[in-house]
Parts: structure tokens; C-alpha cells; sequence
């Protein structure tokens, strides 16, 4: 199934289903529905305190009305008090549509100043082939505004904290397809480590590569139509 959207002038295709492999939806209607919806804000520029996009919208503003306008749900405050209320969950848990947050570290303690939606795994052309990517709206860097990034970029690398969710998991497949969809897990180039200290946030190994994520543009064609979403 192939979802189209319209981002200014330019059409922008997003799926997070892979006919070629199982033939049927990858991630619940609602998780797609709120993954299309946000991907059509992409070059919404970023606003401190912004909550809609016809004046700008920041991190969390920007999770807030991609949940309200595509799903009637209402999830509001900051970053910090969106983690505080909602189910964490691990990295083993995660699925396209969850929310994933970023946080400054103060001393000891750990400031959640980030979130965005967490989209899956990228398989296409670009440097975000084989990353983990999210959608967000972004403050300060080469790019601002609603975007697409790797969660492997050197900045959001260092800077992952933890994952929740406001949507119920997609059902578990057929044993059939569970068991390819873990082959394909297996076979990811982004490794996620086993055991990650409670006081130590991280996504990826220290010594992970890094890379300038290749961030779609207004106008750009980004196919996803190979997104892994099994077990993300």
C-alpha cells in the first residue's frame, strides 16, 4: 500500500508497509496515519513555544498537533512532562509512531528538552540508508524546522534518553511472519546494544559511526517503501 501526500509543491511519498515481504500492513492504521500526517509538515519552520504550523512549531508542539490533527488525541506540555505521562518503553519495544526524547545532562541529572516521532528503519537511497530515523522540529544545526534525521547523528547519538508511547503496539503477526521479521531485524547495519546502563542514555554503541543525515527537503522525493518496522 502506498501513501501519497503533498508537501507544498512537490509529492512526497512515505510507507511504512513492505508488500514484497509480507503483504500486509507493517505498523497499525493508526501509527501510519500519524506518520503520514506528520511527514506532510516537513519545512514548517521551527518557533520557540509554536503549536501550529502557520506560525511555526516547536519540538513539542510540533508531536502535539501531528497527535491531534490525525488522531483526535491530545498530548500536550513540554517535552519533559510528555515522557513523565506517557508509557516508557525499551528499544526491543519500540515501533514506528512511538515518541522518542533527547535530553541535556546537568551535573547529574538529566533534562528531556527533545522529542520527536519515531519513524523506523530507513532502507532507500542516501546517507540515511540503514539509519534509525525520527521526525521532528528542530532548533539549532545545518537544518531547523520540521525534518527527518538519523538518531545515529553525532549530536541526537549523544543525546537519546528514552522512548514512550501514547498508541497501543501493532498486533503480533502470524508466527510465520514474526519469524522473518526477526531475520530481518538481524540483518540490521545499526546495532542496538544489549545492555545499557539505567544512568547512561544511549542509542548506539560509543564507537558507532556517525554521519550528516541526507535531511529531505521541500520539493525532494523521499521513498521509504522498504522500512523495516518489525521489532524497531
Amino acid at each position: 500500500m502506498k501513501n501519497f501526500r503533498k508537501i507544498f509543491i512537490a509529492a512526497i511519498f512515505f510507507s511504512v508497509f513492505s508488500p514484497s515481504l509480507f503483504g500486509e500492513t507493517r505498523v497499525s492504521a493508526e501509527r501510519q496515519k500519524l506518520i503520514d500526517y506528520g511527514l506532510t509538515l516537513q519545512g514548517t519552520p521551527y518557533v520557540w513555544g509554536g503549536k501550529t504550523p502557520s506560525t511555526g512549531l516547536d519540538c513539542s508542539g510540533f508531536v502535539g498537533y501531528v497527535a491531534k490533527q490525525a488522531l483526535e488525541k491530545n498530548i500536550t506540555g513540554t517535552a519533559a512532562m510528555m515522557y513523565k505521562n506517557l508509557e516508557h518503553i525499551s528499544p526491543e519495544e519500540r515501533e514506528p509512531g512511538d515518541l522518542i526524547f533527547f535530553a541535556v545532562k546537568s551535573g547529574s541529572t538529566y533534562n528531556i528538552t527533545h522529542v520527536g516521532i519515531y519513524l523506523g528503519l530507513y532502507h532507500g537511497e542516501g546517507k540515511l540508508d540503514g539509519e534509525r530515523i525520527f521526525l521532528h522540529s528542530a532548533s539549532d544545526g545545518k537544518y531547523t524546522g520540521v525534518i527527518v534525521s538519523s538518531i545515529n547523528d553525532s549530536y541526537w547519538g549523544k543525546h537519546f534518553y528514552g522512548y514512550a508511547r501514547f498508541l497501543p503496539p501493532t498486533p503480533v503477526p502470524e508466527p510465520e511472519q514474526e519469524i522473518q521479521m526477526k531475520e530481518d531485524v538481524a540483518k540490521s547495519t545499526v546495532p542496538i546494544p544489549s545492555n545499557v546502563p539505567a544512568d547512561i542514555p544511549t542509542e548506539t554503541p560509543a564507537n558507532a559511526e556517525t554521519s550528516e543525515p541526507n535531511l529531505p527537503t521541500p520539493g525532494k522525493l523521499l521513498s521509504t517503501d522498504d522500512l523495516d518496522t518489525g521489532n524497531m
